[in-house]
């Protein structure tokens, strides 16, 4: 199914009164659609239209529509105005405090968790990776608040490139960290939107004095039942009314509607087979996981360039700060049937190099290290199979077995080290098969999937050259002599193009080409020989796309020239995942400590929805006591289960007769 970002930039009269996620209705054409950006400096407003045959028009007046959750639950609001005394502690929004309590009914509860409550700032909900529970300084009757992708200190802006930077977090807090950010700046520092300046994100200027409102509902419905009773429930609000002055439709529609377009290019993105994340707003697209890192290398992204593009130059394909790698692929068309079915596609990519080929046929692609191992937080979740040399220093855990397994990986001179770092590419890197022997550990093989990467995730983003961060053709610098540039071919560029080497960011204009070879700029660039010469695309816009998402069916060819994949709709695809679950004996399918397992050990905890208590001891798992929690493994038994108290989360079904096929 093929989706949009956006539709229509709209100039309104009041941006302040919309957010991200925001419903815009308008009064007079009745069109409606979602708002997917807010650029309050420039008074617009991104929005994808429910109903493609319907448009706004100048003139007409609109109002925003957004869900606030009402709540018969127990709850508790902090103000600017005055302090809010919660469990003999006094609190107010002033710009230096981000720890607030729970409400006080809610402190003699047994059962909260991170799950079952909800913060709210300026009537807007924040995501759950943005809090940390238990607090840092009040233990279980608080959370805090914590920073939105934080900036360091010492990173220079301009006020729209901190907008952008903002604007990058999960859409529904977007809106909400320029309305409290941006305003702490000092106007007469950067009176205009160019201005460098120097800006750090933390706890105190971030949930500032212009936050109005910080709201703390506990959800006391039983959600252990079924089916769930809630004691919350969401409320439609109404915004204010607005004023349309201006409509221009997305730069994509812009472009694909144009008499002459820029080349069109593809963006392929695979993601491995099985669920690596927990579901989050910017990790694992299947909205399902194990709490692991992606396996090395992945997601592997190609690009396909399409359109009268020069064969003696190189290619350089960035969008929205990541790189695709440029690979001769060809895909079919996408074709529905008479019954609405849809077909399968494929997709041709090149395996000169056997990329393709050792991924498939790599049986210790996907693995974990059972010795070394660490945990860290990675896009808000924590994740496992992590290589605590990759792990920065000072990194805090709100679970102390996490913290205690990388302290005694610490022990072992397993500390963080810049160049073991820098050779995964990544903070937090996970433990691949090369880098378990590198410590001496042992490697455990987990690649459980289909050789042929059946179920993978495909992402193919449809976009334009002139939308690209640079402009993907490029020559590589001969020789530079101030302002003068030799190139081997000058056949990319022309003159009034930006350019840049990658190694900086200052950026010269073109003045002049001579000799198909020599490019005189009108400032010299710290450039050196061998550097690419890369052209800034002015128009760079990373929503300017549409999306297809598939899942691979089968690997139809592999030979050492190209592999050839069969995709189809991931809508279609559940077919072949139906049921999910077996009906199996005394065997457990559930990820253990995972969402069904809920199992809190191995340091003690009270099992939920019982008052047993977890076996306080590490199991190994052959059922057996382990030396230490690295050890800490179920054998997915019902014994298994009997050991650590969790019998009733079970996830196998004792009363059939079924067995795991040997």
């Amino acid at each position: 199914m093929t989706t949009r970002t956006y539709d229509f930039i709209l100039t309104v009269t009041q941006p302040d009164v919309i957010a991200v996620g925001d419903t815009i209705l308008s009064n007079v054409t009745a069109t409606s659609g979602e708002v997917v950006g807010v650029d309050a400096a420039n008074a617009n407003i991104k929005v994808k239209v429910a109903n493609v045959n319907q448009e706004f028009v100048v003139g007409e007046n609109a109002r925003s529509v957004f869900n606030l959750v009402a709540s018969n639950a127990i709850s508790v609001a902090y103000s600017n105005s005055s302090s809010t005394t919660v469990n003999g502690n006094a609190f107010i929004i002033n710009g230096a405090t981000n720890t607030f309590s729970l409400p006080s009914e809610a402190l003699s509860l047994s059962n909260v968790t991170l799950d079952n409550f909800d913060v709210f700032i300026n009537n807007r909900i924040i995501p759950k990776q943005n809090i940390n529970f238990p607090s840092a300084t009040l233990g279980d009757t608080g959370f805090d608040i914590n920073p939105i992708s934080p900036v360091t200190s010492g990173t220079t802006f301009t006020k729209k490139g901190l907008r952008e930077s903002l604007t990058n977090n999960p859409q529904r807090v977007a809106t909400l960290l320029s309305d409290l950010i941006l305003p702490t700046i000092d106007a007469s520092i950067v009176a205009d939107e160019t201005t460098e300046f120097e800006y750090e994100i933390n706890y105190d200027n971030w949930i500032s004095a212009n936050a109005f409102a910080v709201d703390v509902r506990v959800d006391t419905g039983n959600n252990e039942t079924i089916p769930f009773t809630a004691a919350a429930f969401s409320e439609q609000k109404n915004g204010a009314n607005f004023a349309i002055t201006n409509i221009i439709n997305s730069n994509y529609i812009r472009e694909r509607n144009a008499f002459v377009q820029n080349p069109v290019v593809r963006l392929y993105s695979i993601y491995y087979p099985g669920e690596w994340y927990k579901p989050n707003e910017v990790g694992n697209p299947t909205n399902d996981g194990e709490g692991r890192r992606w396996p090395d290398g992945f997601p592997l992204r190609f690009a396909e360039v399409r359109g009268d593009l020069n064969a003696d130059v190189t290619y350089n394909v960035e969008f929205g700060g990541v790189n695709y790698t440029p690979m001769p692929i060809n895909s079919g068309g996408l074709e529905i049937d008479s019954s609405g079915k849809i077909n399968e596609i494929s997709i041709d990519i090149s395996n000169f190099d056997g990329l393709i080929t050792q991924i498939a046929e790599n049986p210790d692609l996907v693995g974990n290290n059972t010795s070394n191992a660490c945990f860290a937080v990675v896009n808000g979740e924590v994740v496992t199979g992590i290589d605590p040399r990759t792990i920065p220093t000072g990194a805090t855990y709100a679970e102390s077995e996490h913290a205690t397994v990388l302290a005694a990986q610490r022990t072992k001179g397993l500390n963080f080290n810049q160049s073991v770092r820098d050779s995964y590419g990544v903070d937090n890197a996970s433990f691949t098969i090369s880098t378990t022997a590198d410590v001496g550990g042992e490697w455990k093989r987990e690649k459980m999937d289909s050789r042929d990467l059946l179920g993978a995730v495909v992402e193919i983003r449809s976009t334009f050259a002139n939308f690209l961060d640079y402009w993907p053709e490029y020559a590589r610098v001969d020789a530079a002599f101030a302002n003068v540039i030799e190139v081997s071919t000058a056949l990319p560029y022309r003159v009034g193009d930006n350019v840049k080497s990658r190694s900086n960011s200052f950026i010269a204009t073109i003045d002049a080409i001579e000799e198909n070879r020599f490019i005189f700029t009108n400032a010299a660039l710290e450039i050196t020989v061998g550097d690419p010469l890369l052209i800034e695309n002015i128009d760079s816009d990373d929503e300017a796309y549409i999306e297809d998402v598939f899942k691979i069916d089968s690997l139809s060819g592999l030979d050492e020239k190209v592999a050839t994949f069969s995709l189809t709709s991931w809508l279609q695809f559940f077919k072949l995942r139906v049921p999910k679950r077996k009906y199996y004996k005394n065997t457990c399918q559930w990820i253990y400590k995972g969402e069904e397992c809920q199992y809190p050990g191995p340091a003690g905890g009270t099992i939920p929805g019982t008052s047993l208590s977890a076996n306080s001891n590490p199991i190994a798992a052959n059922n057996q006591i382990a030396g230490s929690v690295q050890g800490d493994e179920c054998g997915k038994s019902f014994e298994s289960c009997q050991i650590r108290n969790n019998t009733i989360h079970f996830g196998g079904f004792p009363g059939t007769g079924r067995t795991i096929p040997k």
